[in-house]
């Protein structure tokens, strides 16, 4: 008996579907290449892998602040320690396996040692007394890190939100040439501070963080030999490389507006809100709406829609079953965000977000912020998280809620 041909289940790509493969995959390579360019550089630099806290963890936490007594939270510390399991991605628990980071130093040591005028300064319960860590920083060595702010990193350490700190400890080389970390110069300690709204965001913060921190070496290195970063790198920081991902792969943008039913307050950006309760979005965008320019650039090239008027981008009826739904959800903050893609997400067969070619009409996305800041940082790190996620370096789902 014949064999019964096998059928070629394979499918026929399109020129754009293999335009978006092709740029994913160089992509995933540049990334791919500056984390191995990081896991080196910032070993030598004397940053340690991150180190994470907030809610989620519980009991697991690694990062313990100290309080000053006031009556707004004013940080005065910061102990360290690591906890087996808290770090998600494997090339960094290895690393820390090399470093040998021990939980070492009993924190009721430190405590009693801060005595004024026969009075214990920090009052701690048993729990914490109980518990080692590996080192501490006091407040002036603690910053929030390129691009985060203070009063939100204080804002987020104090409501246990999920934040994550990167340690530098002062390095020397020996007569070997040889790198030595300087434990014992504790003076000269100094931490980093990231944060996000989520455990999932938190990762991409963590990336973004490594992830700069390689392209800037990067950038050195070029200009050194008088190159031009610009030519030879894809992006010059990991928001640019997400926003390559965001318009070139996934064709997709943002839209702005404020809830407020103020209307000088939503006029600056780009959704406005009609008396009937419509959402419109008139054309031209406005660029400086936008903080990522490469993102405010392709601005430029969305096109209206055939079926609205002339000067409509996009137009939600105040009783169409979208609204009806997403509204009250939406008005509960002061800023919010309308992504639009076009781009296709699947689950693969491990569970885990992939790319798949693009849909003929597009997907609506939403976002809120207590402030504008607030919002773009989560777009962001949104954006970016979901780059990582098709490109295979987290465990990622989609991460926004669709209208």
């Amino acid at each position: 008996m014949s064999k019964k041909p096998k059928q070629n289940f394979q499918k026929i790509l399109s020129h754009e579907e293999k335009d978006q493969r092709q740029l994913l995959h160089h992509l995933r390579e540049e990334i791919e290449e500056l984390h191995q360019i990081a896991l080196i550089e910032m070993g030598n630099a004397g940053v340690l892998p991150p180190f994470y806290a907030g809610d989620y963890l519980g009991e697991d936490r690694e990062l313990l602040p100290i309080w000053a007594v006031d009556d707004s939270p004013e940080l005065a510390g910061l102990f360290v320690r690591a906890v087996e399991g808290v770090e998600p991605n494997l090339e960094l628990r290895v690393e820390r396996d090399d470093l040998e980071l021990d939980n070492d130093w009993p924190i009721s040591e430190f405590l009693d040692l801060l005595v004024f005028n026969g009075q214990k300064m920090l009052q701690a319960d048993d729990k914490l007394r109980a518990l080692s860590v590996m080192l501490n920083l006091v407040g002036n060595q603690i910053d929030p890190a390129p691009g985060y702010d203070r009063e939100t990193m204080i804002e987020f350490m104090a409501e246990m939100k999920p934040y994550a700190a990167f340690v530098k400890i002062p390095t020397t080389l020996d007569e070997n040439n040889v790198l030595i970390y300087q434990w014992d110069d504790m003076e000269h300690y100094h931490a980093e501070i990231v944060y996000a709204d989520s455990p999932q965001l938190l990762q991409a913060a963590v990336w973004e963080y490594r992830l700069n921190f390689a392209l800037n070496v990067e950038i050195k290195e070029i200009m050194d030999d008088s190159g031009d970063p610009t030519e030879d790198l894809m992006g010059l920081d990991t928001a640019e490389l997400g926003a390559i991902y965001e318009t070139m792969v996934m064709c997709s943008f943002r839209l702005y507006g404020s809830t407020s039913p103020i209307r000088a307050k939503q006029l600056p950006l780009d959704i406005l809100r009609e008396e009937n309760g419509d959402l419109v979005v008139r054309t031209p965008l406005k660029h400086d709406v936008e903080p990522i320019p490469l993102i405010a650039e392709y601005r430029d090239e969305i096109k209206i829609q055939k079926d609205l008027t002339e000067d409509y981008l996009l137009h939600l009826a105040a009783d169409d079953d979208i609204m009806q739904k997403v509204w009250p959800h939406i008005r509960a903050s002061p800023f919010y965000a309308i992504h639009v893609r076009y781009g296709r997400y699947i689950i693969g067969r491990n569970g885990n977000l992939k790319v798949s070619g693009y849909l003929p009409n597009p997907v609506f996305e939403w976002e809120t912020g207590d402030t504008l800041s607030d919002l773009y940082r989560r777009a962001r790190l949104t954006n970016i998280y979901q780059m990582l996620g098709s490109g295979g370096f987290v465990e990622a789902q989609p991460a926004r809620s669709e209208i």
